[in-house]
């Protein structure tokens, strides 16, 4: 099942993991509007597969 997140969860869930992560909502947005996100629209809400962002950004 995926892990699907609002940007502040995901970053929030990067941040407990590593505080002096340098990772920002500007750097996963980026990796959206390039197309290397899958996201899924709810409402109002966008979100993104936990997993397919810390891959991205080689944290897993």
């Amino acid at each position: 099942m995926k892990r699907l997140r609002t940007l502040q969860q995901i970053l929030k869930e990067i941040k407990q993991d590593d505080p002096n992560s340098c990772v920002t909502k500007y750097m996963i947005r980026a990796l959206d509007t390039q197309g290397k996100l899958a996201k899924v629209y709810l409402g109002n809400k966008i979100l993104y597969d936990l997993d397919q962002v810390l891959s991205l950004l080689g944290l897993i």
